[in-house]
C-alpha cells in the first residue's frame, strides 16, 4: 500500500470519527429538547455549533485529505512506504484538530450553559452564583484544549522532529 493511500485512510478515519461524534451530539441535544422543550435563543446557537462544527470539519477532512496529510493528489506512481516521521506528522495533526474542535465545543457548552443559568436566575429573581471553582476549571480545560490543539496543527512538523529527537537522542531521522 502506498504512503498516499495510508495517509488518506488515516485522515478519513478521523473524518468518520468526528462525524459520529457530531451525530452523538445530535442525539444528546434531541434528548435535551424533548425533556425541556423550550430552549433559549443562545441554546440554539450552541446546539447548531455543537452539531455543525464536528460534522462540517469531518466533511472537510473527507473531501480534502491531502490538506491534512500533506500528500499530493493521487498519481499513478507508487511513492514507496510511509515513513514513521510522516505518520507522526499526520497523527499530530489529527490529534491537534481533535483537541481544537472539542475545545471549541466545550467552550460553547460551558459558556452557553452559564448564560442560560444567568438568564434563568434573572427571570426568577434569584442572584447568580458567579464564577465557581468548577466553572474556572472548565474554562481552563477548554482553553488548554484550544491552545494545545492549535499548536499541534500549526507546529506539527517541528513537534514531530522534537519527538524523534527525544526518542533517538540528538540524531533525528530526516523526513
Amino acid at each position: 500500500m502506498s504512503s498516499l493511500t495510508i495517509s488518506f485512510v488515516l485522515v478519513r478515519l478521523a473524518a468518520v470519527f468526528l462525524f459520529v461524534r457530531g451525530l452523538q451530539e445530535l442525539s444528546t441535544y434531541s434528548y435535551y429538547l424533548s425533556e425541556i422543550g423550550n430552549v433559549p435563543s443562545f441554546g440554539w446557537i450552541t446546539l447548531a455549533f455543537s452539531i455543525a462544527l464536528p460534522i462540517s470539519v469531518s466533511m472537510m477532512l473527507w473531501q480534502y485529505p491531502e490538506k491534512v496529510s500533506g500528500a499530493q493528489a493521487p498519481s499513478t506512481t507508487d511513492e514507496g512506504p510511509l515513513t514513521a516521521s510522516q505518520v507522526l506528522v499526520i497523527g499530530i495533526t489529527l490529534l491537534g484538530l481533535y483537541l481544537f474542535v472539542y475545545g471549541i465545543l466545550d467552550l460553547l457548552r460551558v459558556e452557553s450553559s452559564e448564560v442560560i443559568v444567568h438568564r434563568l436566575a434573572d427571570q426568577s429573581g434569584v442572584p447568580a452564583s458567579g464564577a465557581t471553582p468548577e466553572l474556572v476549571v472548565e474554562r481552563l480545560i477548554y482553553g488548554a484544549q484550544i491552545i494545545i490543539g492549535m499548536l499541534m496543527v500549526v507546529g506539527r512538523r517541528r513537534m514531530s522532529h522534537l519527538l524523534f529527537k527525544a526518542k533517538y537522542g540528538a540524531v533525528a531521522p530526516q523526513s
